[in-house]
């Protein structure tokens, strides 16, 4: 990728006119609230919380429990809401609720690693007509725990340990494993999982829906189990690194049993370094796995090994590293060697070059070196065709972004 042009865009917010807002300050000065919770408990549906930081800086010491569509941002611009406990959500039909710029920590030593600092569903429950949403944007947690039906995670521009959820997408995130399963029942085969612009350590997969993983810096491997059986889904795995750290034998494992027979997965324009490098090369390849014979193109992906025969790969040393703290690879062999079709052209419409920055999901899109202040509006996900002609139905653009005020 190269220098970026112009971009115009449509905004549509997650956040919408509140029918209050609720202040809490640490001594319920003029009238506000003295704890988060007790601002939770008093507020209606559609209420946003707005929390000032204590006057000796130090987290609010509490265990949160959500059970409202509310919305719960930090009240100042030059600092993040910090919180010294668990947030806990009990599911009721047709829930919306966004967390904005909250940071779970510990109270000595300020980490977000703790197991104990995470925010987790209490049960299921949900119905397939009254999904719930949770839009987590700009948050720091422990781990983080959606694993039930019917239930829809939005995890915008933030960091956490590992997740577990169902449906959704993670974007712009840094993460440890993301953990997707399937649904129990009532999948619908037009539900989407969209993985794009994280740097993440690990994936794992267990799902019938359609796939779209790109420009993800991974450094350990994507494994896909029980995957989708759909003839109609074309599944996506374009322009993600993979860096071979936490011993990883494999980048991409397709360990899933005989759902795999009718998939459709396009693997292309990812780099792959140091762990040994299986089928990298630029024609289609049909690869075995245990599940059985789903059509796997292999294309225009790049392996840096250790050691290798493969005429498409690159004997490395073991201290050489082509990526830079995002993947990014900025040597000859990444640049315009990608997939050349139109549709997967670089945002300065050269062709795709390989690795995070290839395309147009390009990961400086979603992993930003400068700070978005307060009132900020700000595009996290812009949906619109790849390519478009003459002979095109009317065009379709979808975009959602994101504001604290």
């Amino acid at each position: 990728m190269k220098n970026l042009f112009a971009f115009i865009v449509f905004i549509f917010c997650f956040n919408t006119n509140y029918a209050a807002s609720l202040v809490v300050r640490q001594d319920g000065y003029l009238s506000s609230f003295s704890t988060i919770q007790s601002a939770i408990d008093t507020s209606n549906s559609g209420d946003s919380i707005i929390v000032f930081d204590k006057y000796d800086g130090k987290p609010w010491q509490e265990n949160l429990m959500l059970n409202k569509n509310i919305s719960i941002v930090n009240g100042i611009d030059t600092s993040r809401l910090k919180i010294s406990g668990r947030i806990s959500i009990q599911p009721f039909t047709n829930m919306n609720i966004t967390l904005f710029g909250i940071d779970l920590v510990d109270p000595i030593n300020g980490s977000i690693t703790n197991y104990d600092k995470r925010i987790e569903v209490l049960g299921g429950g949900i119905s397939i007509n009254n999904r719930g949403i949770i839009n987590i944007i700009d948050c720091n947690f422990g781990d983080s725990y959606f694993n039930y039906d019917n239930l829809f995670i939005n995890l915008i521009n933030s960091s956490t340990n590992d997740v577990y959820f169902r449906h959704g997408k993670v974007i712009g995130s840094r993460t440890g494993v993301i953990n997707i399963f399937k649904e129990s029942s009532n999948y619908s085969i037009s539900d989407s999982l969209i993985l794009v612009g994280n740097i993440s350590r690990e994936i794992y997969i267990d799902t019938f829906e359609k796939l779209l993983i790109c420009n993800n810096f991974i450094f350990k491997t994507i494994q896909l189990y029980y995957f989708n059986y759909f003839l109609t889904h074309i599944n996506l795995i374009l322009n993600n690194s993979f860096y071979g750290n936490y011993g990883a034998s494999t980048a991409i494992i397709f360990a899933g049993p005989n759902y795999l027979t009718t998939a459709q997965i396009l693997i292309a324009s990812n780099i792959i370094y140091s762990p040994p490098c299986y089928y990298c090369g630029n024609s289609n390849v049909t690869l075995s796995n245990s599940g059985g014979g789903s059509l796997i193109l292999f294309k225009y992906n790049l392996c840096y090994c250790i050691s290798s025969s493969d005429q498409f790969t690159y004997n490395i040393s073991p201290n050489y590293s082509p990526f830079d703290s995002f993947g990014r690879c900025s040597y000859p062999e990444c640049i315009d060697k990608g997939n050349y079709l139109p549709e997967y052209t670089d945002i300065d419409l050269t062709r795709n070059d390989l690795g995070t920055y290839g395309g147009s999901y390009s990961i400086d899109n979603f992993q930003p070196t400068v700070t978005v202040g307060m009132g900020k509006g700000r595009v996290h996900w812009l949906d619109i065709p790849r390519v478009i002609s003459s002979t095109s139905t009317p065009i379709n653009i979808k975009a959602e972004g994101h504001t604290n005020h």
